[in-house]
């Protein structure tokens, strides 16, 4: 399953992605999977590049051949995020449900790492109108996040194939990581 077959992210999701943006505008998007959040993000035309990193090379494969997925400003990177070169500094990182299998630890000290001073590191996360996974509000309890700011979009319509639509939400958290020794 490719997340292309997962709901959209609601377009109010990138209103609040481009609100964070500080110069220079690279993102990096971790876990991005097909690049459900990397290719919309991208074709709005406010950021230079955007950095998408999975370890799936399947999903990557998928996501170049999807609408936006060969854009030069658009680099795929098949690895583990802690492990991979990065060409930061980042104004913004951005994860989605992915972030919850990755060693948190390590992860959150490599993002501080490449974040530039003044940047957010968003998570991502949508679904249908039920509980979504608390992945940032674990992390801060963990103490590997500060919390700084959260969204949650209205209810968007969605149907596949003339089902009955069902209503998708997503909430964006923001913040900073936490280097713990």
């Amino acid at each position: 399953m490719t997340d292309s077959q997962s709901p959209p992210y609601p377009a109010e999701v990138f209103d609040v992605l481009e609100s964070l943006l500080d110069e220079p505008t690279h993102v990096l998007d971790v876990g991005a999977g097909d690049g459900a959040l990397a290719r919309p993000l991208i074709a709005r035309g406010r950021i230079a590049r955007i950095d998408a990193v999975d370890t799936s090379a399947e999903l990557i494969a998928a996501g170049r051949e999807l609408p936006g997925g060969c854009r030069p400003d658009l680099h795929w990177i098949v690895g583990a995020v802690d492990r991979v070169p990065l060409d930061g500094p980042y104004s913004l990182v951005t994860a989605g449900s992915r972030l919850y299998w990755l060693p948190w630890k390590r992860t959150m000290a490599r993002l501080a790492e490449v974040l530039s001073a003044q940047g957010f590191v968003a998570i991502v996360e949508h679904g249908y109108r039920r509980a979504l996974q608390p992945i940032a509000e674990e992390l801060v309890a963990r103490g590997l996040f500060r919390k700084t700011g959260e969204h949650r979009t209205m209810p968007t319509p969605y149907a596949v194939d003339g089902t009955q639509p069902v209503d998708v939400v997503a909430t964006v958290v923001w913040g900073r990581p936490i280097i713990r020794a």
